[in-house]
Parts: C-alpha cells; structure tokens; sequence
C-alpha cells in the first residue's frame, strides 16, 4: 500500500529504461506459473486482520496501518474482500491512504476503490482511484481534487492486455500467499498501474531471510522486495518483512521517511500461556483525537462508502427511482407530503385483485 511520498532517488538511475518497458508489462512465465500453481490449500487461513505502528525516523509514533483480508463473493464468483487503512502524519501534515478491493483466487482485481488525501493548510489534495470490469474492459476513474478544483480522468483497457494486473489489493494478497508458499526463487513480473493510471509492470523478489523482533519476541521472516516501475521512468520499492504465517512484521518504502512495525503478536503465532487480565480504569473518551478509534471510524466510513456505491452501481433503478419521485412531488408541491408519498410508492407494490361477482346465466 503506497503513502502520498516522492519517488526514491532510484529514478536518476532509470533513464535506460524506457526501451524494456514495454516488453516488462505483461507476466512473465514465473508469475504465471505461480498464479496457476495456487490452490484451495494455498488460502486456507489466509483471511485474517493485523494492524501496524507507524514510526517517523526519529522513532516517534504519527500513524498507524491495519489490514483486513476476509473471503467473500462477489455476485456469485469468489473472491476476497481486502481492506487496508493507513493514517497518520508526515512532517507534520496529515495524510492517509485507504484501499477497498475484491479479488479473485486468480489474483484477478474484479473492483478496486483506492482513496490518498494530503492536508496540506493551503494546498490540500485529494485522490480516488476506481477500478472496475465492464463487459471485456479494465475501467479505471481517477478523480484528483486539488483545493476547490476537481479533475476527473478515465481510461479503459481490454482485459486480455491486463491479464494479471497486480493493483494494491490484490498485493497484499500475494503477499500473505508469497509467505506462506516460501519458495520463490526467481523473479515475478506482472502488469500495474502508476498513480496517473498509466499501465506499467511491478516486480517482486526474495531477499534473505532474517530474524525480526514482534514485541520482544523473536520471528524468522521472510523479506519481499516489491518494485514499481512506473510510465515516467520513476522507480518505487517497498520491503516486506512478513512471518511464515504471512503476518507483516515489518514494512518500509526506499526513501520515506516513516517505517511500519507489527504492534502485536501474530495470532497464530502467540503462546497458549495464561496472562492475568489488567484492569484499566475508565478514562474520558475524545474519539476524534484518538489516533487508533479515528482510524477505525475512517475505516468503517470507507467500508460503507464503498459498499453502498456497490450496490447502487449494481442497481441503477434506485436512482431512477428516487430521481422520478423527486421531480413529481416538487411538481405537484402537495401540502401533505406524507400521505403523497405512501400513494406514490404504493403503486409499486403489489397489487391485490378484487374478486367480482359475475352474472350467473339464466337456462331458459
């Protein structure tokens, strides 16, 4: 999951790469023998929730990131709901990223919703990426409001061009499964998208393994170097420290200033020993300045949000529905509005038959 960062200093050595771009967007044979490779057992467990602090480099906490991954369907096919939240501070100003996705066990993104807002005091900026299938097409909406002004850019791909187009969720994703599976070797290349919703390609590969401390406790993790080479020659690197379980122990991007560290044990990996429940005393409850509860406020707002435009893109009749009723009753501007609309919308309903009683025929 990408914060609102410069590049690394890394694209200053990039310039010779425009030539293989092209030729680097599509997966190469490792990725897709890994994607085919995947089975039921691969995602058994893989849907669970963890959360992680965020530290500045001076060792001062200004955010946090959680992730939730959980199995679900998506009209009637499969999938994984994946959701991430990361909220906090850089230098001082307030910024966020969140990411709202469904994928396939395919690593096929079938929606994505992606919001990154930087609350700058006199400049603020705002963008919500969204991605979705229409009939053969990738659609991807990118909504930019810098200020007052708002900018909308839209571009759509046919799928076959972006078979296997690794998007934020379905990352995250293959991260827990490159985890777990543990035995990549060489490097995996698939199809992306930059923040200007260019197509580009993003590759990963394992670095060696070492020891991470969780809370004192020490993992062996394994390290999963991601990098995103985008349309302009930039380049972006993100390291992922994640336990056997697939657990992120640790997660950094090459030239930010801030780094992310588990603030709990892994589930699956705590002890059965017994521990004494503390008793806390009741403190006042302030929900907007507490980092973690405005976090999950956030969250949820995104969960909601995001549901509910689902079902609205799935059912356009409701906004015909109330578009019609709106313009009726302020045509007609009854003085009861009440009774009005019980008799508008009862129309809808079913309707009962009366029986009627019909002439018996006299026999002569």
């Amino acid at each position: 999951m990408s914060e609102i960062t410069r590049p690394s200093s890394q694209s200053s050595t990039v310039n010779t790469l425009s030539a293989v771009l092209e030729q680097r967007k599509e997966l190469n044979a490792e990725a897709l023998k890994f994607t085919q490779s995947l089975s039921e057992k691969d995602f058994k467990g893989i849907d669970f929730s963890e959360s992680l602090t965020t530290f500045s480099d001076f060792g001062k906490e200004v955010g946090q990131l959680s992730v939730s991954i959980t199995e679900t369907t998506h009209g009637d096919k499969p999938c994984f709901r994946i959701h991430a939240d990361s909220n906090g501070s850089i230098d001082g100003i307030p910024c966020g990223t969140s990411v709202t996705a469904f994928v396939s066990k395919q690593l096929e993104t079938i929606e994505q919703q992606h919001h990154e807002y930087l609350k700058l005091s006199n400049h603020p900026i705002d963008k919500r990426t969204i991605i979705s299938r229409q009939d053969e097409y990738c659609v991807i909406d990118l909504f930019v409001k810098q200020g007052e002004k708002v900018t909308k850019h839209s571009k759509r791909y046919r799928s076959d061009a972006v078979k296997g187009v690794m998007c934020e969720g379905s990352n995250l994703l293959l991260l827990r499964l490159l985890a777990r599976k543990g035995n990549l070797v060489d490097e995996l290349t698939f199809p992306s998208f930059d923040s200007e919703i260019n197509l580009c390609h993003t590759t990963y590969k394992m670095l060696n393994n070492q020891t991470e401390k969780i809370c004192g406790q020490s993992f062996e993790v394994l390290c999963v170097e991601r990098t995103l080479f985008t349309s302009q020659d930039d380049v972006m690197t993100w390291r992922f420290f994640l336990t056997r379980s697939g657990h992120l122990a640790r997660r950094l991007q090459i030239g930010s200033p801030v780094l992310m560290i588990a603030s709990q044990i892994p589930q699956s990996a705590e002890t059965d020993e017994v521990h004494t429940r503390p008793v806390f005393p009741m403190q006042p409850l302030n929900w907007e300045e507490d980092m973690e509860m405005r976090s999950k406020y956030e969250d949820r707002k995104s969960e909601l949000v995001a549901d509910h435009e689902t079902y609205l893109r799935a059912h356009p009749e409701i906004c015909d529905l109330i578009r019609d009723y709106t313009q009726f009753i302020l045509t007609r501007k009854p003085d009861d509005v009440l009774p009005f609309t019980a008799d508008y919308f009862g129309a809808f309903g079913p309707q009962r038959e009366e029986k009627q009683d019909l002439p018996v025929e006299q026999n002569a």
